[in-house]
């Protein structure tokens, strides 16, 4: 057995029911030769053979941990990994998913460096067994490391600064960067994207690693392939609103990122398009998702050097989006 020490690296495991695929996942842990790594596998009040497949690992290698809790959904699942994690460095997997156990050699490397986030590229399988890579990781074409803030990454490196604003996967992040942020809600749909561009705010460096190290298993059946209830509904916009409230306490306009508008148009979409009908009878609720979002227009309105995409984002939705459909179709037509 191994003998743990001082961890690198935590990557956290939120697991609930997953007895089908989760040998997958945590072969593709066990496989790494770093030693100074900690696996920490949170089950989620599982029901199933999870527990003893956990349990298993962890009397094979000394670097995986588990934690039982009552199900309280993913982003509880996260943020009881968050507050009992050690590594110097944490990361996200999903427990249908796994990482390249040459990943973390490249990870320790550039560590070195002590950036407070590093990035890297994802590789996704179909449910037909096609790979593809993700189109929000695909720009990382070399290694670097960029010394500034999340916005100034943005103008220097759009195409690589997106990966930061898209789930809570592909990279990870200094423990002390983190800090007191957690992910918001109780399905986990959408609040793994907001924490992550919490989380940027604070980040002062940023190191990239052209390499597909996350492996994206896309099942018809998850949850971010399924269609919503209403209940996930009405926990989207709690999480946009929660977002937009803390993106007006926490931030000044001056640090935003452009895609941070585009998210106001999630907030928007819920209060007014698909929320129309699970909101029903929600009336206080909708009421406050709609004044948190015009108290976020107007903060943001302020930002100097507001692009004109982010002022038509934010004043005229409906006419962005047909402009940019426009365009996109412009694009097809003249592609060779």
């Amino acid at each position: 057995m191994r003998q743990m020490i001082s961890p690198i690296l935590t990557i956290i495991v939120p697991c609930y029911n997953s007895s089908e695929y989760l040998s997958r996942c945590l072969d593709s842990l066990l496989s790494s030769s770093v030693s100074d790594l900690e696996f920490l596998i949170i089950d989620d009040g599982s029901t199933d053979a999870t527990a003893e497949i956990i349990n298993s690992y962890c009397t094979k290698d000394s670097r995986f941990r588990v934690i039982h809790k009552q199900n309280g959904g993913y982003p509880s699942a996260i943020n009881r990994g968050l507050d009992e994690c050690k590594g110097t460095y944490v990361m996200f997997l999903g427990s249908d998913d796994e990482l390249d156990p040459l990943l973390f050699e490249q990870i320790k490397s550039v560590a070195e460096a002590k950036p407070d986030a590093i990035a890297f590229r994802t590789k996704i399988v179909s449910a037909d067994g096609s790979i593809y890579s993700d189109s929000a990781t695909a720009a990382i074409t070399h290694s670097f490391i960029f010394a500034g803030s999340y916005h100034q990454l943005e103008q220097s490196h759009p195409n690589e600064s997106i990966i930061f604003c898209t789930r809570d996967t592909s990279r990870c992040f200094r423990r002390e960067v983190i800090g007191n942020n957690r992910e918001h809600g109780r399905y986990g749909i959408h609040a793994d994207g907001t924490f992550s561009i919490l989380v940027s705010l604070s980040c002062s460096s940023f190191a990239f690693i052209p390499f597909d190290g996350y492996i994206w298993h896309r099942r018809p059946n998850s949850v971010s392939g399924s269609m919503p209830s209403d209940q996930q509904v009405l926990d989207i916009t709690g999480n946009w609103i929660y977002f937009f409230q803390q993106l007006r306490l926490r931030h000044k306009p001056d640090e935003f990122v452009e895609p941070i508008y585009s998210c106001s148009n999630f907030l928007r979409d819920y209060i007014y398009d698909s929320a129309c009908t699970h909101l029903r009878g929600k009336m206080r609720f909708s009421r406050r998702a709609r004044k948190e979002y015009y108290a976020f227009c107007r903060f943001a309105h302020y930002r100097p050097q507001l692009s004109w995409k982010a002022k038509m984002r934010l004043h005229w939705p409906r006419l962005y989006r047909v402009a940019y459909n426009l365009n996109k179709k412009r694009k097809e037509i003249l592609k060779p």
